[in-house]
């Protein structure tokens, strides 16, 4: 196991989140989807990334946060995950960052109303503490599939 942690900061809700770095593809502001009609609310709909079709899920809605508010932008954050791609819409994505894994710790019950089974865990970092995200648990939260192991 490596002994350094490389996360993908992001933003939703005036929070900052990790996302592991590994599963990142790329991140993009590309705001015109498709909506899918009678989609649940956190799938946003299908973006249309250079000719690949993309499922775009809304972080906000995964984690129990209020709404973007409209008219705000957001970015889409492109995870590889087994078998696709997938876009995780969050408010920002601000920084890439590389810390030791020792600074990793679980989150306290009480610190957080985001559920415990969507957070890998906490970290430390200089930009202050940052929520880790579980990929494959949004990725089952979103499109409700049995199977986490969808991310990598």
């Amino acid at each position: 196991m490596t002994e350094q942690l490389r996360l993908c900061l992001v933003q939703c809700g005036g929070v900052q989140f990790g996302l592991d770095a590994v599963a990142v593809r790329e991140i993009t502001t590309a705001d015109r989807y498709t909506q899918i009609p009678l989609a649940p609310e956190t799938v946003r709909g299908l973006l249309n990334l250079r000719g690949t079709v993309v499922p775009i899920l809304d972080v906000r809605a995964l984690l129990g946060l209020a709404p973007r508010p409209d008219g705000q932008d957001s970015h889409k954050v492109i995870v590889e995950t087994e078998h696709d791609a997938v876009a995780l819409e969050v408010d920002h994505a601000t920084d890439l960052v590389t810390v030791p894994r020792r600074n990793a710790t679980t989150v306290p019950e009480n610190m957080t109303e985001v559920d415990p089974s969507l957070l890998m865990g906490m970290v430390s970092t200089d930009e202050g503490l940052v929520l880790v995200l579980n990929i494959a648990a949004l990725l089952t939260r979103g499109f409700g599939a049995p199977d986490e192991s969808r991310a990598r």
